[in-house]
């Protein structure tokens, strides 16, 4: 069929085995994805996977798992992949880690009407500050969730909250109703903690994110200026940075030998299709005769343990005997033998 078909012409034309592209293409399948999506979005799953040093399926599973958060097209796929490759080639991120991110806030994000590159943003600001993927991805959504009220609070915690988003002076709508980019709201928290001290951004970050996600809001209030707006405008301007990272990444010795090994499975592939005739067969073939190989080694066997049961009753003879058990020495044994 065309993903058996697609499988084997990705392991002879890039970087991946037949066999690593059969189980993206799976993966891909069970998401819901139709071969004509698969077909759009491929191109952008390879960059990412060579980019982003990670297994085809990985690649697969993030970025049909973005598609879906955000509520994108298959042909977004390049999308994503750029979008992923520039915040991870920007910040102490990597793919693997945005990856692992987006499965905890994704979903929240896109329920917002937020943008990938908005939330890749987030994140990556998170992975300067060191806070590691998982955890970015929590505090992110418990953020989102908190200051949206889509997380169960007690009515002390609302009320604190809402004070703390009173003082920093953010909204997540603007005064029409409209919800506003999560650019806009980041660019309103950074303003607004601006002037706070280190112990005023704690617990107003406490009180806005949750005790336990308060690390991943700090990370974006305090980053510079410089690094703000720098990862912004590579994520900002990601188009064909996926591509990019994938050939420079590709364009060595080891991307060779790569390429040489997937190369190689396509010629043992073709080679075994040629074989499969032969093969079946020959199995077909020795299935039919098991009854007469089994019949023959039963015989085999019943000859040799025949042979073996004459000897030993022969040695028994022997050795019971009166002359052997009267022999005095060793030697005298071995010429009644």
């Amino acid at each position: 069929n065309i993903l058996t078909a697609t499988a084997k012409h990705l392991g002879e034309t890039t970087m991946f085995s037949a066999a690593q592209a059969a189980e993206a293409l799976e993966n891909l399948a069970m998401a819901g994805w139709k071969a004509k999506d698969i077909t759009k979005g491929m191109p952008g799953l390879l960059d990412l996977a060579a980019a982003g040093s990670v297994e085809l399926a990985t690649a697969a599973d993030v970025t049909s798992s973005a598609l879906a958060q955000f509520n994108l097209d298959a042909s977004e796929s390049t999308r994503i992949a750029d979008v992923l490759a520039a915040t991870a080639t920007n910040s102490k991120t990597d793919v693997a880690g945005l990856g692992e991110s987006l499965k905890m806030a994704g979903t929240q994000a896109g329920a917002l009407g937020y943008s990938i590159e908005d939330t890749a943003l987030a994140l990556g600001l998170m992975g300067n500050a060191g806070v590691d993927a998982s955890s970015a991805g929590t505090a992110l959504r418990s953020t989102l969730a908190r200051m949206s009220k889509q997380e169960g609070m007690t009515a002390e915690e609302t009320n604190a909250m809402a004070q703390a988003m009173k003082k920093v002076g953010v909204t997540l709508t603007d005064s029409q109703g409209k919800t506003k980019s999560l650019m806009t709201v980041m660019k309103e928290l950074r303003t607004g903690f601006a002037g706070m001290t280190e112990t005023e951004k704690a617990a107003t970050a406490a009180n806005l994110a949750g005790m336990y996600a308060q690390s991943g809001l700090l990370a974006i209030v305090n980053a510079s200026d410089e690094k703000f707006n720098e990862l912004a405008a590579a994520i900002g301007n990601a188009e064909g940075a996926a591509a990019k990272m994938a050939a420079t990444k590709m364009d060595t010795l080891q991307g060779s030998l790569y390429y040489l090994q997937s190369a190689a499975e396509g010629v043992k592939i073709a080679i075994g299709e040629k074989l499969k005739p032969y093969a079946k067969g020959f199995v077909d073939w020795l299935t039919a005769h098991m009854p007469d190989i089994q019949n023959a080694v039963g015989s085999a066997v019943d000859f040799v343990l025949g042979r073996i049961d004459a000897v030993t009753a022969s040695i028994k003879s022997l050795t019971s005997s009166p002359e052997w058990q009267n022999a005095e020495t060793l030697w005298d044994r071995i010429k009644l033998a």
